[in-house]
């Protein structure tokens, strides 16, 4: 057996790595987008109207009502801190930590007064429509869907990571 024909099964998986490398970027960038979309709106819409943000966090019962007014205040900043790391690219792992912990801490939320059978304003876009739409059990779909895509995300941009060191080494 020839070089050339031991070689050809190498290259051809190569080439088919190389031609899926583009379509995961892209849809890892429109991944990351979604996400920033979806959590730089309900931050903006919590700072429309923060009395009513503190009064949606109280709902939850998590918090001492004294503190729920820091709470509302923080939050939707902190949602647009992470939401521009995470575009800007700076420390954009950590972004993505951060958000993946408001995400995994909002959902138990949500599905902790849901198993109580309590149907609550979510708190997600403020007093927009879509804060009537996720009561119950589409608020917990929504952000579940957003941390499968903040995963994928991650994957591949860990993937781009991965084929560029092997490139340079």
């Amino acid at each position: 057996m020839s070089d050339a024909t031991m070689n050809a099964a190498p290259a051809a998986a190569g080439q088919r790595r190389d031609a899926l490398f583009y379509p995961r970027v892209v849809s890892g960038h429109f991944a990351r987008a979604c996400v920033a979309l979806v959590l730089g709106y309900a931050a903006i819409e919590k700072l429309k109207d923060l009395g009513e943000f503190a009064k949606q966090v109280r709902q939850y019962h998590v918090a001492p009502e004294m503190w729920t007014e820091a709470i509302a205040n923080i939050v939707p900043w902190f949602e647009l801190a992470t939401v521009a790391l995470l575009l800007l690219g700076l420390w954009r792992f950590e972004a993505r930590l951060l958000i993946l912990g408001m995400m995994v801490w909002f959902t138990a939320l949500k599905l902790t007064v849901y198993m109580q059978g309590r149907e609550i304003e979510c708190g997600c876009f403020g007093k927009s429509l879509l804060s009537e739409w996720l009561k119950g059990g589409w608020g917990i779909v929504l952000n579940l869907a957003l941390i499968a895509l903040l995963l994928y995300d991650w994957w591949t941009d860990r993937q781009r990571s991965t084929i560029a060191s092997k490139s340079a080494g």
